[in-house]
């Protein structure tokens, strides 16, 4: 069971950086989507949480 997984995820690593590879060529950014994300949602910015004002 553990090697079907990760057989399909290495397909999806490699089909992963064939699109990476050709949006490189189109020169247009690639944005990865989390499963169940939608591209109408814009990714949640949790590196830098806004600074309070006093």
């Amino acid at each position: 069971m553990e090697d079907i997984k990760w057989q399909r995820s290495k397909e999806q690593h490699r089909k992963a950086l064939e699109v990476l590879e050709e949006a490189k060529k189109l020169n247009r950014p690639v944005i990865f989507l989390k499963r169940g994300q939608s591209l109408e949602q814009k990714p949640k910015r949790r590196n830098q949480p806004k600074k309070k004002v006093k």
